[in-house]
């Protein structure tokens, strides 16, 4: 029993760590399983060594134990209740550090040697569509399919790249579409719309969204 006790407590944090990475908005791409595995093992590796390193500075363990007798250890009850806390905590604490610091400055790093050699930049945060549009921030966009206009307006929400398909919901009033007419008719009045921030373009599905500025007082 011990032994699965300690086993447990070892698995732990790694899907703890990863469970709150995803939570906090750290999402990739669907892999397959090998991949998926291997992301939970990187996470247990820093989430265990943040266990045992509190867990040796807080006394319940000593670095001089051997895995036996570690493993003895969990026959006590307010051992195994104090390693469950400490491996909760500890996944907490890799799975928020990683996705709030960790990964970005990661990514700087090796984006930056990208460049220095003239590669391109990587992104490995999921699609496209959620790195430049899941920020938190207000985006006014306009989504073309075909060449056809299939939505005008805010995003409100995305769906998450583990998802077996890719789906925006758009916040549309009738003034944002008749902005819009106006300004691709009248090329001669000033229109927030006709300045654009950023074209994402799905090759695979002829999809093209397009965000643009927008009258501040449409936030409201």
């Amino acid at each position: 029993m011990e032994k699965y006790l300690s086993l447990i407590l070892l698995a732990a944090p790694g899907f703890i760590a990863a469970k709150i990475a995803v939570v906090l908005g750290l999402t990739s791409a669907k892999k397959g399983e090998i991949d998926s595995l291997a992301r939970y093992f990187s996470y247990s590796f820093f989430a265990v060594l943040v266990t045992i390193f509190i867990s040796a500075l807080s006394g319940a363990i000593d670095l001089t134990d051997d895995w036996q007798s570690l493993t003895e250890k969990f026959s006590s009850i307010s051992f195994t209740v104090k390693m469950l806390f400490v491996t909760l905590f500890s996944g907490i604490l890799v799975g928020s550090f990683w996705a709030l610091i960790g990964h970005n400055l990661f990514m700087k790093f090796f984006n930056r040697i990208n460049v220095a050699v003239g590669r391109n930049i990587k992104n490995t945060n999921g699609s496209l569509l959620n790195k430049i549009f899941a920020d938190g921030k207000e985006h006014f966009i306009i989504v073309r399919k075909d060449g056809e206009k299939i939505a005008v307006g805010f995003i409100y929400a995305a769906s998450d790249p583990f998802d077996d398909k890719s789906e925006l919901v758009i916040t549309e009033y009738p003034e944002y579409r008749a902005e819009l007419e106006r300004a691709e008719n009248n090329p001669d009045k000033p229109s927030y719309l006709r300045n654009i921030l950023q074209t994402y373009v799905d090759i695979e599905n002829n999809l093209v969204i397009t965000e643009t500025e927008y009258p501040p007082e449409w936030i409201h």
